[in-house]
């Protein structure tokens, strides 16, 4: 209540309660036990069970029946441990030691792997080479005579083995070695080899009356990617070494040699391929000039001077790693590469 003489306002809370007091005993219970009260209560009730049992079994249905997710996929085994790389030239390295001239004293070495839990391994190269050197190969089916014998290697591959370790060739398809059976005869034009290389004629005369390399190709290691061969009157191509001439992967019955090449390897043990240098394996066929590279400082003889678009990377290339992929994947093996793996 206002008190209009001093403006202060007074609430008597007796009143209020009064106003706001609910149904007394008496009155509710005449409502409880109202039949129809008594029924409302119990169809609620009811009604709340039956809701609450409702969502239960939706819930229960929704989990039951809801598509699983899908398993993961398994790993494959070179997928499961990492891969342990090892220079079979090069014994200075305490933690990869394994010198592969005396294969069958390496028990103590791959017990080592063993107990480091290494259950694949990556070798280098142990094909036949000139000079010792695994970049300069000779014979693509037989183990350097400085590391051993066959025999030694299938011993070595059997005692790896029973460590349950694999073993991965590292293996460069794409050049041979130019004191090759192979190049000494297609040099002659002796068939099925006349055409395991890459063979161009000269496009004319310099000046100085010396053949024209066909293009523009420089090697790897810089100069022209070209070699003359008085012996055939032809230029050869040699994307790195000019002693290490390419080999020509347009050539079916040179592709059908590699596959002889994994099944002897994988019969003998091996898990598997590592194939280096892959995006060199396939050339223009029109021996295209490449484009200049205009983002760079380099010189004309210099290979960062072009863009390699006739010489790396072709469509063909892809087509080549998943036939041989395919083929080495039906004798249970593995091929891969840096950007490729079947």
């Amino acid at each position: 209540m206002a008190d209009s003489q001093n403006g202060e306002t007074k609430i008597d809370i007796e009143n209020l309660r009064s106003a706001f007091v609910g149904m007394g005993k008496e009155e509710l219970m005449k409502y409880a036990n109202d039949p129809f009260w008594v029924k409302m209560r119990w169809f609620l009730f009811i009604l709340f069970w039956l809701l609450w049992f409702g969502m239960l079994s939706g819930a229960i249905a929704i989990i039951v029946l809801a598509p699983k997710c899908a398993a993961p996929t398994p790993k494959e085994w070179y997928e499961q441990n990492p891969i342990y790389e090892i220079n079979s030239r090069d014994s200075s390295n305490a933690d990869s030691i394994i010198d592969l001239a005396v294969f069958l004293g390496m028990k103590e070495n791959i017990e080592y792997f063993e107990e480091l839990g290494v259950k694949t391994i990556l070798l280098d190269s142990v094909l036949k080479s000139k000079k010792d050197n695994p970049n300069f190969v000779e014979d693509f089916m037989s183990v350097d005579p400085t590391l051993g014998t066959g025999d030694d290697f299938k011993k070595f591959l059997a005692m790896l083995k029973e460590k349950g370790i694999r073993l991965l060739m590292s293996l460069v398809p794409n050049y041979s070695s130019d004191t090759h059976m192979w190049f000494e005869k297609s040099v002659a034009k002796e068939e099925p080899y006349k055409d395991y290389y890459i063979w161009v004629p000269a496009k004319g005369k310099g000046t100085d009356g010396q053949p024209l390399p066909p293009n523009n190709w420089v090697s790897v290691n810089g100069g022209s990617a070209w070699e003359w061969n008085n012996a055939r009157g032809e230029f050869y191509l040699h994307q790195f070494d000019k002693s290490q001439p390419d080999l020509n992967f347009r050539n079916q019955a040179l592709i059908d040699y590699f596959k002889d090449v994994f099944k002897y390897w994988l019969d003998m043990g091996v898990s598997g391929f590592y194939l280096d240098r892959v995006e060199y394996l396939i050339e223009d066929a029109s021996f295209k000039n490449e484009p200049i590279n205009p983002d760079t400082g380099a010189t004309h003889d210099q290979y960062e001077f072009y863009i390699h678009k006739q010489t790396t990377d072709l469509p063909e290339t892809v087509h080549l790693l998943k036939d041989w992929g395919s083929f080495v994947r039906n004798h249970s093996g593995l091929v891969f590469s840096c950007n490729f793996v079947d």
